[in-house]
């Protein structure tokens, strides 16, 4: 199971040049790229929807007054995360009703998966169960838990959550709607792969070690913000001070390092391993939900080591 904050989306250009993608979620590969994306996509004026052959789309409105959807079967997005299918070939007209506005969209490869998409408002006390070889859920406005398993995520605000197999929803508080997707896939992935917004995250960052340079191969971990998700420094200071206990219960000698964006927009307190084989230093990870580490070799490049 993943959780993908706003904060993990990509931003991508139209593929006819007419607008913005915020690009959620992908996995799978083949002739489209993908067998799975999951994106939204900000609305400022109106014009044609790219095409894509082969791929069976879904698309429901998020926020703003609606717009028409101008074809052979014209159809109107009014109510919000109320899903609407067509085929990716189909020529498509948007016409804002009034004004900008932001939809979601979930795309399969329809020769490799299918995908039952619905529109679900959780009452108090409610829960909802999906199941699929993938199931997707977004919630514009947060307010659910996630759960499968022992694990168990908070939704806030635009989150995502993705799993295989069973998922189990319930909210928060009030009613909360929310758009989920079972999808049936002819493949078996074994595992959620991180959104390619976190993906370029990891590549971009920049890794300051303390002390001298390293010699020789070693390893970068942290337990900070599990699996992208944002969390306090209060929260993350907890954290740290885990991982470092359990460094210290297995006799791993360390150092410190700091991991941050170019921009040092963000940064996440980490440990240097030296004296550790690559499976120990990912199964520490894993344990403190990480989505992956930092290996350097001996000659000090860099590589991303997902878990």
């Amino acid at each position: 199971m993943r959780r993908i904050s706003r904060s993990q989306w990509q931003r991508q250009p139209w593929r006819n040049g007419g607008g913005v993608t915020w690009e959620i979620w992908r996995d799978g590969g083949g002739p489209a790229g993908f067998v799975i994306r999951l994106s939204c996509a900000e609305v400022a004026t109106d014009g044609p929807f790219s095409r894509f052959p082969g791929i069976d789309r879904v698309i429901a409105l998020v926020e703003g007054a609606g717009m028409v959807l101008e074809s052979a079967e014209p159809h109107t997005l009014e109510l919000p995360l109320e899903p609407y299918a067509f085929p990716g070939e189909a020529e498509i007209l948007g016409r804002l009703s009034d004004g900008p506005v932001l939809d979601v969209n979930l795309m399969v490869a329809r020769e490799q998966a299918s995908a039952r998409v619905r529109r679900h408002s959780l009452a108090p006390g409610e829960r909802v169960e999906l199941l699929g070889s993938t199931v997707v859920a977004f919630a514009p406005r947060g307010g659910v838990v996630a759960t499968q398993g022992s694990r168990r995520f908070g939704l806030g605000a635009m989150d995502t959550v993705v799993a295989l197999g069973r998922l189990l929803l319930e909210p928060t508080t009030a009613s909360e709607a929310i758009l989920v997707a079972e999808i049936a896939r002819r493949d078996s992935p074994a595992r959620v792969p991180p959104p390619p917004g976190l993906a370029a995250l990891f590549e971009a960052a920049v890794v300051e070690i303390e002390g001298a340079p390293l010699m020789g191969a070693a390893f970068v971990i942290t337990s900070c913000n599990p699996y992208g998700y944002l969390l306090s420094e209060a929260e993350n200071a907890g954290r740290l001070a885990a991982l470092e206990a359990v460094l210290l219960k297995r006799g791993l000698p360390f150092r410190r390092a700091v991991g941050r964006d170019p921009l040092g927009t963000w940064s996440e307190p980490s440990f240097v391993l030296k004296d550790c084989d690559r499976e120990s230093a990912l199964s520490i990870a894993r344990d403190f939900e990480q989505d992956a580490v930092y290996e350097f070799d001996a000659l000090g490049n860099r590589t991303v080591i997902w878990c």
